[in-house]
């Protein structure tokens, strides 16, 4: 079973707002940019509503993800993958491509 969890942003307000100015001196028509990590969880069986708020816990960090422009955009800068198990989480970073 995979969860899928909304991350943090994954840039500051300067980087995103520097990104934005960089993509519109290509392509003026953009009026938005957001990145934000996506937590993918698999687990051997479905989470208690206990385990679930705790997995929710362990991985509220950082600022909530905002699109400068507009909100709502599906933008990922990166994924975080982690495997629940009996031993606890680990995480691991995977950056995106570019």
């Amino acid at each position: 079973m995979i969860l899928t969890l909304q991350g943090p942003a994954a840039l500051s307000e300067f980087r995103r707002q520097r990104l934005l100015h960089e993509i519109r001196e290509i392509e003026p028509a953009v009026t938005a940019l957001g990145a934000s990590y996506v937590h993918l969880v698999e687990t051997i069986r479905p989470l208690t509503e206990e385990e679930l708020d705790r997995l929710k816990a362990i991985l509220d960090y950082g600022p909530t993800a905002e699109v400068a422009g507009k909100e709502g955009l599906p933008t990922t800068a990166g994924w975080r993958r982690c495997r629940a198990s009996s031993a606890g989480c680990s995480t691991t970073l995977m950056p995106t491509r570019r």
